[in-house]
Formats: structure tokens, C-alpha cells, sequence
């Protein structure tokens, strides 16, 4: 009788340990990363009334089963399931979980040096650090870089807590911009601009005419030029005509030409011209010397003395009738500036608007005339000097290109001829020049080392197209780095050549060319550097619009760390705000042969035993049979709900019905104590 008491108690202790883990499984239904529990029981000794017995042949009995008495039900286990919890979208780029099996990595549990949990919400603490719940997350932040520029964490050695700020990770160094690459289309039905960039003009030697007055006098000690990054030594016997044999000899590797203009007549200069360039650049030609006195020989000098050394022409700044040889080779014009005979008197034309010319008009008077109709015939005129012998009126239009653009005719055949030669010098007036407009540009935002930027333009122009071959004809554009900017100077030009079809050729221009950038003034604390520019992405096709040329440059000023994320294998990417991302470190993750055995401690944490396996080093999300990471999602509970209340009900029926053993028992005695009174 007594047994069967014992027995219901036993059974009402184990239902109600039953009933307290389900109680715990309902209360962590909503705690991130909880693995429910499950309540094992087992039977207690039985009392062994009778024994087995075997069969007898002799007596022809069978044998018996034996006799026992259970003495009650006891709890066996409480096991951990260590399925995964079903995931939920936070949408915070901060918030991770696993997709399998694994657990985060983490110190400050207090109980043993690492401890570990599934809850993915991390979070950064003042100091830096990758926290959950305020304890330290561990990986890995040791790295090499690869020759591509990605990192190579050491992965092998042991964990260490993550710090996003450390190593200087909290602000992002500025790079220096090293590549620019230009794509699009450029418009093939640009017209051709020709072939002509010149330093010095008749202005230049008019306003600078306080040059060399004894241009061999270098002040003691010989000296040098810079012409595009080529030194060309002067020495104390060089005479004009030798420091341009001396730069000629030089032009395969400058690109650049020296020749005498006798400038305004009274004081020349020394003119660099880079053959090929387009109308109105001058960019293209560097020059620099270590005697400021000597630069000035490149506007004028006060003498023009030199007559082995011949004129280098009018300056090609913009398209134009007249040269310095047409001067010499057609000195028939009139043979007095100062009037025209009235034979000479009659109208001129240009591009369609008439001049009159009336008796006794002077040189003067006429340029004044033909510079009063600028605005219909877009083309004004000025006194070219020639070879200082035989000057002529030079018409410009202000619109860069061939010649074409000026038609000039008139009912004095005499009269044109003034736009030929004349034998007078006696007119100073400036010429006129305009600037070319590029037919394509774009704008590279471009980075020095400090992080200053810059904006510099390369512009194109299209320079001519060879027919040399009828059946292949190519166009040659020419390409030049520019910038407004006051603190940076640029050195950069070449040339690029399509195919008939609009693709870049590189037989005879290479694709990828160089910028030289050099910050100055206010920033010339940080060291030049080059761009490449790549280029072999362009093409050229016709266009009735604005072209579609955009550039790709590489480069960025200094970042300061404004939020991370963290990829499926566990990479943490940090996010600065001058849009440039940076990888701050790995996370690792623990393996364990038997998750089920490891001891949970609270919040959310567990620690190893001796059932679970011993912690053997991190490893990386998605090896060694751990799963990825997703980010923005966090693990829920495993806790089925609904099976906790059918479990809960179960639970509460046995806890009632091992009640009803008691109370049966307890009446049975009661029956057995009232039999003796």
C-alpha cells in the first residue's frame, strides 16, 4: 500500500520538473537565439516478487515471466534541441545570425575565457569594440594584402575581441587618384581643327619688350631650360641662333620646335611650337629655367640682329590667311602702308559683308574698317609684321579651324593683294587670337595624397583624318589635361587614332597615356603623382548632340566610420562616410562535436564540459561545418508553441491522475485503520 504512495509522489515530482522546463521553454519563446529543452523520465527499481522460471519438459510446464512491483517514475534527462530557430528580418545591417550549426565567440562571460552564444545583435561600444550583450566578440583583424587589393586575414591563430577603431580603422587615409579610364562616344563628325600650338606671339614681344639686352650675358655661371621635363644647357658663347640648334636638337624627345619671330619688328623672341597640337593650346609645352632672365628670351628680346635665323611664321592660334612666307615670296602689294593710291580704291568682301576701301585710307584705317564688321563677318584683322621686311594684314576668324572659314574676295584685284605682303613694318598694333573650344571634355575629380581634391579637364580635339589608305582611313584626335585651379598644375597630352569604324587604334598611339599632377601653392605640401589615363574603351561615332565621354578615376579624400555590415562569411564591412567601404576584421565562429552537452550559464550564453567537447579555435563561417551568416536577420527560439501547451496539458493530467494514486492509497489505509476500532 505504502509503495503505491511512493510511486504517485514520484510521479508527482517528475511531472511538475516536467512542467517547470516547459514553464521555461514558454518564457524564452521570444529570447533571441534560445535552444528549447525537453524533459526525459525513466521507471525507478522494481520490487521483485516472483522470479523467472523456465520451462520444465519432465513436468510438461512452461516457464514464467517474473514478478516486480515499480517502485516509481524519476526524471532522466533534460536535453537541449539544438535545431536552428527560424529567422526574423530586422532590417539592421548590424544584426546577424546563423544559418546552421556554430556559435559566436565571446569573452567577458567571467566563467572561463571564451564563452559562447547564438544571439547575433551586436553593437559597438565607445572604445570600439564588437559587442553582444556587452560582452566582447571574437575573430580575427591581423591581415595581408593581396596583390589585387583584398585582404588575407590570418585565420589560423587563435581569436582575439574585435575592435573596429584599432589600427587606425576609425578614419579612412585619403588615396591619391592613380587611374582614370575614359568611356563613351566622341563625335566623328567634328571638324578637323589642324595642327598647331605656339608659346609666344606678337602681343607676348609688344608687351614684353625689356629681354636680354646682350643676349650671351648669363650672369656668371652657365644655366639651363626645361622644356617638357628635358634640360637644354646654355652656355656663356651660345648665341640665339645656337640655343635654337640646341632645342631642336632635342624635339624627338620634347616634341617641341624653336624658331626666330621678329615679333613686332623692333624686339623678338624665340617661339616653341609643338607640331600636331590643335589650334589655341599652349598647355602642352612646359618651360621652366633656373635664370628667370633667361625665360624672357622666350618673349622678346631687343634685338633683331640674327640674320641667319628666319621667321617662324604667324602664330596659328586661330585659323588665318597670311604667312610669314607668303610675305617674303609675294612682296608685290602695295609699296607704300601709309596710303592707297586711288587706282587701289574699291570694295572687299568677307564672308559675304562689303568693306568699302576710299581713296587715301591708311593700313590703320582699313583694319579699323574690316574690325568694325567683326560681328557679321566673324573675322578680324591685324598687322602681321612677316619676315620684318614684307608685313601683311592678317585676317583671323574667331572661330578656330581651316582657312576656309574666311572667304575674301573684292572687285581691285591690287587690293588683295595687301592681304598678301606689303613693304612696310611701321604698324604695331597687337594681333588678335582666339581660343579653341575642345570638341569633347570631361572632368576627372582627382585626389593627392592628403586628400585634397581637384577638378582636371581632358579635353579632345579632333585634329585631322588621313586618307592615306582609301580603304582604311583613320582620324587622329589630340588629347590635353587642363585645370582652373590655383593650386595645381597639370602636364599631360598625345594623341588617340580611330579606325573607320570607330574604334581606337593603338598601332601608332597607345591607349593608356600619363597625367603629371603637381599640387601648388596653399597644397604644394603634399608630393606630385601621375594618372594613367586609360583610353581604350572610347569610341567615335557620329553625333547631332553633345557626346556621352565619362570617366571613371580612382582616388578618395579621408573617411570617418559611420556603420559596418557583415557579409555571409563573416567579413566585417565598414562604411565611411566619404563612400568608401574597408574590411575591420572576421568574425569566428566555435564548433563543438556535441552541442548538446555544453552548459548553458544565462544570457544567452554557454560555456564547454567535459560531454561537449573541448573548444579547439575559431574558424570561419561556412567551413569546417559551420554554417553562413545573414545579415540583417536575427535567430528566434526554437520553442514550438503550440507543442509546449499540448506537452503542458499532458503534463497536467499525469500530475493529476499520480495525485489520484495518492488519494486512492490514502483511502485504502484509511479503510485498514477504521477496521480496528
Amino acid at each position: 500500500m505504502m509503495s503505491s504512495i511512493y510511486s504517485g509522489v514520484s510521479g508527482i515530482k517528475a511531472q511538475q520538473s516536467k512542467l517547470s522546463v516547459i514553464g521555461n521553454n514558454i518564457a524564452n519563446v521570444n529570447t533571441l537565439g534560445y535552444k528549447g529543452q525537453t524533459a526525459g523520465f525513466a521507471d525507478l527499481l522494481s520490487q521483485t516478487i516472483r522470479g523467472a522460471s523456465a520451462g520444465n519438459a519432465a513436468s510438461g510446464r512452461g516457464g514464467t515471466n517474473p514478478m516486480q512491483i515499480g517502485l516509481g517514475v524519476g526524471m532522466s534527462s533534460i536535453s537541449m534541441l539544438m535545431t536552428p530557430g527560424s529567422t526574423q528580418s530586422t532590417g539592421n545591417s548590424r544584426d546577424v545570425s546563423i544559418s546552421g550549426d556554430g556559435f559566436f565567440i565571446v569573452e567577458g562571460g567571467g566563467k572561463s575565457k571564451y564563452q559562447y552564444t547564438r544571439a547575433g545583435n551586436f553593437g559597438v561600444d565607445v572604445s570600439g569594440n564588437l559587442t553582444v550583450n556587452g560582452y566582447k566578440v571574437c575573430g580575427w583583424d591581423k591581415y595581408t594584402v593581396n596583390a589585387d587589393g583584398t585582404y588575407n586575414y590570418d585565420t589560423e591563430s587563435a581569436v582575439e575581441p574585435l575592435n573596429l577603431f584599432a589600427n587606425g580603422k576609425k578614419t579612412l587615409a585619403p588615396k591619391a587618384s592613380t587611374k582614370s579610364t575614359l568611356s563613351g562616344s566622341i563625335n566623328s563628325s567634328a571638324t578637323s581643327q589642324g595642327t598647331a600650338a605656339t608659346i609666344g606671339s606678337k602681343t607676348v614681344a609688344t608687351a614684353n619688350n625689356t629681354g636680354l639686352n646682350d643676349v650671351t650675358k648669363l650672369y656668371g655661371t652657365p644655366d639651363t631650360v626645361t622644356i617638357n621635363g628635358t634640360n637644354i644647357s646654355i652656355a656663356a658663347t651660345d648665341t640665339i641662333s645656337s640655343i635654337i640648334s640646341n632645342i631642336n636638337a632635342q624635339t624627338a624627345t620634347t616634341g617641341v620646335t624653336a624658331t626666330w619671330n621678329t615679333g613686332d619688328g623692333t624686339n623678338g623672341y624665340i617661339q616653341l611650337t609643338k607640331a600636331g597640337n590643335p589650334a589655341g593650346t599652349v598647355n602642352n609645352i612646359t618651360l621652366d629655367a633656373n635664370n628667370s632672365t633667361l625665360t624672357k628670351l622666350f618673349a622678346a628680346t631687343s634685338s633683331t640682329s640674327l640674320g641667319t635665323v628666319s621667321a617662324s611664321g604667324s602664330s596659328k592660334i586661330s585659323s588665318s590667311l597670311g604667312t610669314a612666307a607668303n610675305a617674303t615670296t609675294n612682296a608685290t602689294g602695295l609699296t607704300a602702308a601709309g596710303t592707297a593710291s586711288a587706282a587701289q580704291a574699291g570694295d572687299i568682301k568677307i564672308n559675304g559683308t562689303t568693306i568699302t576701301i576710299a581713296d587715301g585710307d591708311t593700313i590703320t584705317q582699313l583694319i579699323n574698317k574690316i574690325n568694325a564688321q567683326t560681328a557679321a563677318t566673324g573675322v578680324t584683322a591685324a598687322w602681321n609684321a612677316g619676315d620684318g621686311t614684307n608685313g601683311f594684314i592678317q585676317l583671323n576668324s574667331t572661330t578656330a579651324g581651316s582657312t576656309s572659314k574666311i572667304n575674301l574676295s573684292g572687285n581691285n584685284a591690287a587690293l588683295t593683294d595687301i592681304f598678301a605682303a606689303t613693304t612696310s613694318t611701321t604698324d604695331t598694333s597687337a594681333s588678335a587670337s582666339t581660343t579653341t573650344k575642345a570638341d569633347s571634355s570631361t572632368t576627372l575629380l582627382v585626389y593627392d595624397k592628403l586628400g585634397n581634391s581637384y577638378n582636371v579637364q581632358v579635353n579632345l580635339y579632333k585634329a585631322d583624318t588621313s586618307t592615306t589608305d582609301p580603304d582604311n582611313p583613320t582620324t587622329t584626335w589630340y588629347w590635353e589635361a587642363d585645370t582652373a585651379d590655383k593650386n595645381l598644375s597639370v602636364n599631360g597630352s598625345g594623341y588617340i587614332q580611330f579606325d573607320k569604324n570607330g574604334k581606337i587604334l593603338t598601332t601608332s598611339y597607345p591607349a593608356t597615356s600619363s597625367i603629371k599632377i603637381t599640387p601648388a601653392n596653399s597644397n604644394a605640401g603634399t608630393a606630385p603623382f601621375d594618372i594613367s589615363l586609360a583610353m581604350g574603351d572610347l569610341t567615335s561615332y557620329a553625333s547631332t548632340g553633345t557626346d556621352s565621354l565619362t570617366n571613371t578615376t580612382d582616388g578618395y579624400k579621408s573617411g570617418s566610420l559611420d556603420d559596418f555590415s557583415i557579409t555571409s562569411d563573416g567579413v566585417i564591412v565598414g562604411s565611411y562616410d566619404n563612400g568608401q567601404t574597408q574590411s575591420l576584421g572576421v568574425i569566428g565562429l566555435a564548433k563543438f562535436t556535441n552541442s548538446g552537452g555544453l552548459d548553458k550559464i544565462g544570457d544567452n550564453l554557454y560555456t564547454t564540459t567535459v560531454n561537449s567537447g573541448e573548444f579547439t579555435g575559431g574558424v570561419t563561417a561556412g567551413s569546417a561545418g559551420t554554417g553562413g551568416l545573414s545579415a540583417g536577420t536575427l535567430e528566434m527560439s526554437n520553442v514550438d508553441l503550440s507543442e509546449q501547451f499540448s506537452e503542458m496539458m499532458i503534463t497536467q493530467r499525469a500530475y493529476q491522475a499520480n495525485s489520484k494514486i495518492i488519494s486512492a492509497s490514502d483511502e485504502c489505509l484509511q479503510a485498514v485503520i477504521n477496521m480496528v476500532r
